[in-house]
């Protein structure tokens, strides 16, 4: 699995060469690219914050009713 900073990359290279590429069907399929590693990237982004602990709580407070102490 590649991770979000090398999916990041990839699609910032696809979509810097679509300006330099003359046969409009080789750009677009490099647009396209960009376009699916971007969400790919957006993806994996998400999961990993989806996996992290939240700020502040524990699991030990998480079980126990807020008015107990």
């Amino acid at each position: 699995m590649q991770t979000h900073s090398a999916l990041v990359e990839l699609a910032r290279i696809c979509a810097r060469r679509v300006d330099f590429i003359a046969d409009r069907e080789v750009a677009r399929e490099l647009w396209r690219m960009a376009l699916e590693y971007q969400y790919k990237a957006a993806e994996d982004y998400f999961s990993s914050l989806s996996h992290a602990p939240r700020q502040g709580s524990s699991p030990a407070s998480a079980s126990r009713p807020l008015d107990e102490k």
